[in-house]
């Protein structure tokens, strides 16, 4: 048995046996351990593209696949599940791909005439890179959404964007409008249906350890969880908010969106928070769970439109204590 897992550790487990030899007796040493740190995949040689291999690339769940080495004449068109698979060549004539192809030049930089990515899929990229065209496709609603993208891109028609800053007396999130989204920089859209953030000429940093902005926290890959105690934007029971994550739970967070994370000073111990921005002319009003008695200060319909007194249907109350309460009058 050949045991690599602690040079697995040292390489983010991109570390895979290439062969081994054995010595005098049962004792087993390693001859060649390839270690790939920035890459899923390495693809290189000429020649035919085996039904096989394309099979096992279009299922893979990749990022990066590196592709420097193809030395083939007819280009070829590389697949992954993953729609923001990035592929590395030396020379873009080797693919077919009309996406998320880098060139690497002589100056050992990389270039992209066409990046074209998808929230709620992994991305990462070791390199930093420019980019011709760029794009990024996100769902946001009901009411309000997390994003984050890894290049500057002003905000479309449709949504608004906000940097938050922080949550106030009544748990409710703060933050300030912005008509620009920037670079590995989380904010709260505000906006119902799909919005595609678009740029021309922009550069791709190497994905950075972390995608801080004010109180939230981005996420690019799959699978990554967010910490006890955070908050991660929610709809229960048909409100919007952030909810707290509860000791011991584990709560996933989508790729290109984020989780909400108070320092210790703050004190914030509600089991959610309150999000309120203008969209569209009105203001939403979303829950905010709170213990302990509250008096009513303010009826509001769903639209955010501010009552005098409940009517017919669903209502929002605005409590003392900053929650709000959804009743149903019959």
């Amino acid at each position: 048995m050949i045991d690599i897992a602690g040079i697995k550790a040292q390489c983010a487990g991109k570390a895979y046996l290439m062969g081994a030899k054995a010595n005098a007796g049962t004792n087993v040493t390693i001859s060649d351990i390839t270690a790939l740190s920035n890459a899923d995949y390495t693809i290189g040689g000429f020649g035919l593209w085996p039904t096989g291999m394309k099979e096992e690339m279009s299922a893979s769940g990749a990022s990066i696949v590196d592709a420097t080495g193809l030395n083939n004449f007819t280009p070829i068109a590389l697949e992954a599940a993953n729609p923001n698979c990035l592929f590395l060549v030396s020379d873009a004539s080797k693919l077919s791909n009309e996406k998320n192809v880098l060139v690497k030049g002589e100056d050992g930089t990389y270039a992209c005439a066409n990046l074209a990515l998808e929230s709620g899929y992994s991305f990462r990229t070791p390199y930093s890179f420019t980019v011709e065209a760029a794009s990024v496709k996100k769902t946001v609603g009901p009411n309000f959404g997390t994003f984050v993208s890894p290049f500057e891109v002003a905000v479309p028609d449709g949504c608004k964007a906000y940097n938050l800053t922080g949550v106030d007396e009544n748990n409710v999130v703060k933050g300030e409008e912005t008509a620009t989204v920037a670079a590995n920089k989380p904010v709260l859209l505000a906006g119902d249906g799909e919005c595609t953030f678009e740029a021309e000429d922009v550069t791709v940093e190497a994905t950075p350890a972390s995608l801080v902005n004010g109180i939230l926290n981005g996420v690019y890959e799959a699978g990554t969880t967010a910490p006890e105690g955070s908050y991660v934007l929610q709809t229960q029971d048909d409100v919007t908010a952030f909810y707290k994550v509860a000791e011991g739970g584990k709560q996933r967070v989508t790729p290109f969106t984020a989780y909400l994370a108070l320092p210790t000073a703050a004190a914030v111990n509600a089991k959610s928070l309150s999000v309120s921005f203008d969209n569209a002319g009105t203001t939403r009003v979303d829950d905010a769970a709170a213990e302990g008695p509250a008096t009513v200060e303010a009826v509001y319909d769903l639209q955010g439109r501010k009552l005098g007194t409940p009517i017919k249907g669903v209502n929002l109350l605005r409590l003392s204590d900053g929650s709000v309460k959804k009743v149903i009058v019959k």
